[in-house]
């Protein structure tokens, strides 16, 4: 799963702390965390998108 998360920066940790455990029938093998550019929200729309 990958997810792109913007806010401030409690808002950011907690969605981290979350995905470290995940849900109960989960398996977290590793997480990866970078700073990038802010993204941009202005269309209001949610997308899914493939990444393989």
């Amino acid at each position: 799963m990958e997810a792109c998360v913007d806010g401030d920066t409690a808002s950011v940790d907690a969605i981290v702390r979350w995905a470290q455990s995940g849900p109960p029938a989960a398996r977290v093998s590793k997480i990866s965390v970078s700073d990038d550019a802010a993204l941009d929200y202005s269309s209001g729309e949610f997308e899914i998108r493939s990444t393989a």
